[in-house]
C-alpha cells in the first residue's frame, strides 16, 4: 500500500512532488497573508465559546448555539491545550489542514486520471476563492474536507487496487464516520460512496463493492448516536427560533461555488467547462468515472435544496466536497483532448476529426478558465481595503476604540448578536446585552453612563438616539457611542 503511495509521489515518476511543492508555498504565503488582517466573526466565535466547555459537555453535544457534531470542537480544544487559546494557533489547526487537503487532492486526481489533471486541480483548489476564505477560518470546514477526501482516497485504492487491501477499506470507513461527526452534511460523502460503488457494481459487477456498501452501511450505524443525542439538541433549537429562513442553496449558489465569482460571465465560463471536462470523460473511456461524479453531484444538490426547503438554513461552506468533484471537471478539461480515441487508419473519418477539434477546443477552454481563475484568486488576496476582503467588520480594531474610549468603571453594552465577537478581543471584559441594560434602567440601577455598540442585527431601542457617536464603520453599519443615562 505504501509502496504505491511511495511511487505516486516520486518526482522520478512524474512532476506531482514539485507541483505539491508550489501549491504548499502558495498556499501557506496566502494562508499567512490571512492570518495578518482578518479578525473573528460570529461563528468563529461561537467555536471559541465551544471548546472553552468542559470535555463531558462537548463530547455531549449540550452547546445550544452551536449547529456541528463535537469532533472537531474536541480535536481544537485538544490542540489549545497543547499551543494555547490564542487566535493564531487556532487558524494555523485549520491551515494545517488545508495543506494537507493539498496532497490529497494532488494524489486523489492523479489517481482518478493522471498528472495533467492533478496540476490544474492541485491550482484550482490552492486558488478557489471559497477554500482561501476558509483556509485559516476557526471552523470545521478544512478538517471536514479532509475526512471527505480521505474518504474519496481511500476508495479508489481499494477499488483500483489489482489486490484490495483491506486498509483502504478500513481508512475509508474511518475517514467517512469521522467526517459525519464533523459536519451534520458529512452525510452526503456516504452518499456519494454509495453511489460510486453502486455504479462501480452495475457497469463492472465488481464484487469488491459489496464491502464497500458494507462499510458505508457500518459508518451510518456508528453515525446513530450522533444523530439521536446531538441532533435533537439543534432541532430542539432551530424549531424554536422565529426568524424566516431563507433558501440559500440554488443553481446560482452552485455556480458561485463552482467558479468563485458572483460574475455572471465567469460563472458562464466555468459551467461550459464543467460541461467540457464531462465530455471528455465520455469520449476518453472514462464514462464511469464521469457518471459517478455527475450524478454525485446531482444529487448532493437536490438534497441541499430539499432541506433547506424544509428550513434548514444552508450557504455555500456546505458545499466544499461538492466543489472539489465539479472542479475536477473542468480539471479534465486541461489533461484529456491529447487522449482522445483515433482510429488507427491513414485517413481519419470527418465524425472523428470533428471530434478531435471539439476535444482540442474544450482543452483550450479549460486553460483560458483555469488562468481567469489563478488572476481570479491572486487578485482578490491583493492589498485593498479591510471591508471589501471580508464579510465582517475589523473587530480588533472596534476594541481597541472601545478600550481607548471607555471610562473608568464604564459598562460596555452589545446591542445585537452579530457584534458579540469582539468579546475575544476585550479579554473577557463584562458586558451587557440589550435586555441586561433594560433590566438596569427599570432596577434604578442604571449608571451616570453607557458605551453602546450598535452594529447591522442590534436592537434599536429609542431612548439611545441621544447618543454621542464615538466611532464609526459605516460599510459595516456599527458604531461606538457613549450614551449619558444620568441625563435621563
Amino acid at each position: 500500500m505504501f509502496n504505491k503511495l511511495a511511487h505516486t509521489m516520486s518526482f522520478r515518476q512524474n512532476p506531482l512532488v514539485i507541483l505539491i511543492g508550489m501549491a504548499f508555498l502558495v498556499a501557506g504565503i496566502i494562508g499567512w497573508h490571512r492570518l495578518t488582517y482578518t479578525t473573528v466573526w460570529y461563528d468563529e466565535y461561537l467555536t471559541i465559546q465551544t471548546i472553552r466547555l468542559d470535555w463531558r459537555t462537548i463530547v455531549h453535544g449540550d452547546y445550544p448555539r452551536e449547529l456541528h457534531p463535537p469532533l472537531y470542537f474536541l480535536m481544537l480544544k485538544l490542540w489549545t491545550s497543547i499551543f494555547g487559546p490564542y487566535e493564531i494557533a487556532m487558524r494555523l489547526f485549520s491551515l494545517l489542514f488545508t495543506l494537507i487537503n493539498i496532497i490529497l487532492i494532488a494524489i486523489l486526481t492523479r489517481q482518478m486520471a493522471g498528472w495533467r489533471v492533478a496540476t490544474a486541480m492541485t491550482l484550482l483548489f490552492t486558488l478557489h476563492p471559497l477554500h482561501i476564505y476558509h483556509s485559516v477560518m476557526i471552523r470545521m470546514y478544512p478538517f471536514w474536507l479532509f475526512c471527505c477526501l480521505l474518504a474519496l482516497l481511500a476508495y479508489f485504492r481499494y477499488t483500483a487496487a489489482d489486490k484490495p487491501r483491506i486498509a483502504w477499506l478500513l481508512i475509508m470507513g474511518l475517514a467517512l464516520t469521522a467526517s459525519m461527526y464533523t459536519q451534520y452534511l458529512g452525510v452526503l460523502m456516504a452518499l456519494t460512496l454509495g453511489l460510486f460503488s453502486l455504479i462501480q457494481w452495475i457497469a463492472r459487477r465488481d464484487k469488491r463493492q459489496y464491502s464497500v456498501i458494507a462499510t458505508v452501511i457500518l459508518s451510518g450505524l456508528f453515525y446513530i448516536p450522533c444523530i439521536i443525542y446531538i441532533l435533537g439538541e439543534q432541532v430542539q433549537y432551530y424549531a424554536a427560533q422565529k426568524a424566516p429562513v431563507s433558501t440559500l442553496v440554488d443553481a446560482r449558489m452552485f455556480l458561485t461555488v463552482l467558479s468563485g465569482s458572483t460574475t455572471w460571465i465567469i460563472q458562464l465560463f466555468a459551467l461550459l467547462a464543467f460541461l467540457g471536462g464531462f465530455f471528455l470523460l465520455l469520449r476518453n473511456g472514462q464514462n464511469i468515472l464521469a457518471w459517478q461524479c455527475l450524478l454525485s453531484i446531482a444529487v448532493s444538490v437536490v438534497f441541499l435544496v430539499f432541506v433547506n426547503i424544509q428550513g434548514m438554513q444552508l450557504a455555500p461552506r456546505y458545499l466544499l466536497h461538492i466543489n472539489v468533484l465539479a472542479s475536477f471537471f473542468i480539471a479534465a478539461t486541461v489533461g484529456a483532448a491529447h487522449a482522445l480515441p483515433a482510429t488507427g487508419v491513414m485517413m481519419e473519418s470527418t465524425h472523428v476529426q470533428a471530434t478531435r477539434k471539439t476535444g482540442f477546443l474544450i482543452n483550450l477552454l479549460g486553460i483560458a478558465f483555469i488562468v481567469v481563475f489563478i488572476i481570479q484568486g491572486i487578485n482578490n488576496e491583493l492589498p485593498q481595503q479591510y471591508a471589501s476582503r471580508d464579510t465582517h467588520p475589523n473587530w480588533q480594531q472596534v476594541a481597541e476604540v472601545i478600550n481607548t474610549q471607555s471610562l473608568p468603571g464604564e459598562d460596555l453594552v452589545i446591542m445585537g448578536w452579530d457584534a458579540t465577537p469582539v468579546e475575544f478581543y476585550l479579554l473577557d471584559r463584562p458586558t451587557l446585552s440589550s435586555y441586561e441594560l433594560e433590566q438596569h434602567l427599570l432596577q434604578q440601577n442604571q449608571h451616570p453612563s453607557y458605551i453602546i455598540l450598535d452594529s447591522k442585527y442590534a436592537r434599536q431601542l429609542p431612548f439611545l438616539t441621544t447618543s454621542q457617536v464615538l466611532y464609526e464603520v459605516p460599510e459595516w453599519q456599527v458604531r461606538v457611542m457613549r450614551w449619558p443615562a444620568g441625563e435621563h
